[in-house]
């Protein structure tokens, strides 16, 4: 379970008890934040290494559960991989709240091999796969977050 998740999920409890909506986002806050802040615990490494394996051996569309749909995924890309960005002028990693595969791509394979662990926060999830784009980005497609995310995730008013 990623930092997200637990986002997700404290936002839940609040609202299954008919919390405000307010309510919820502190605890979400909270049970976001303690996620990510809690040594050893590293749930967005945990969760990094199952989503590649599941879309390895699977194939599918990946999407964070704090993400919101507000018009149909049209996957009509070419490769067998559909990446995105975080931003189209100056990329320096991957939005890893979408990710859309065939069962046993190349990209995600080596993507799974190459995986570790450091200090820097979601480096396996973010700045890794760009790393191993740089180096060959064949059979992989990139899409620019407009196509399917209707906000920019770093606009903090949201």
């Amino acid at each position: 379970m990623g930092t997200g998740d637990a986002m997700v999920a404290g936002m839940v409890q609040v609202m299954s008890r008919g919390g405000s909506p307010e309510e919820a986002l502190r605890l979400g806050a909270a049970a976001g934040a303690a996620a990510a802040l809690t040594q050893g615990t590293q749930p967005c490494r945990q969760a990094d290494v199952l989503r590649l394996k599941i879309l390895y051996e699977q194939g599918g569309i990946y999407l964070d559960t704090d993400m919101l749909l507000l018009k149909p995924i049209d996957i009509a890309y070419e490769g067998d991989c559909v990446l995105s960005p975080d931003t189209l002028e100056n990329p320096q990693s991957i939005n890893a709240g979408f990710i859309a595969a065939a069962a046993y791509s190349p990209f995600i394979r080596r993507w799974l091999k190459a995986f570790e662990v450091n200090d820097t926060w979601a480096y396996g999830a973010v700045v890794l796969p760009w790393e191993l784009l740089k180096k060959s980005d064949a059979g992989v497609t990139l899409v620019c977050a407009e196509d399917f995310l209707p906000f920019d995730w770093r606009d903090k008013s949201i």
